[in-house]
């Protein structure tokens, strides 16, 4: 899997003695964060760095906070 290192390191964490919980939110919930994981997983670096993130960040911001109804595909 290609985020197999990901999800390993996920399970170690989980697995430690401190008390951690996940929660699921669905892309169209929160589209900054989408936008980025998106963005970070089409690059072949482990840094990226995205020069028009300002205003598509703002944008998608905006959209968020209207809740701005995205169709699941």
């Amino acid at each position: 899997h290609h985020y197999a290192n990901e999800i390993t390191l996920i399970q170690e964490i989980l697995g430690r003695s401190w008390s951690c919980s996940l929660t699921h939110v669905f892309q169209e919930r929160n589209s900054c964060a989408d936008w980025l994981a998106k963005k970070g997983s089409m690059s072949d670096t482990s840094l990226v760095i995205i020069e028009e993130t300002k205003i598509v960040l703002q944008l998608l911001l905006v959209a968020d906070i209207l809740r701005t109804p995205y169709p699941r595909l």
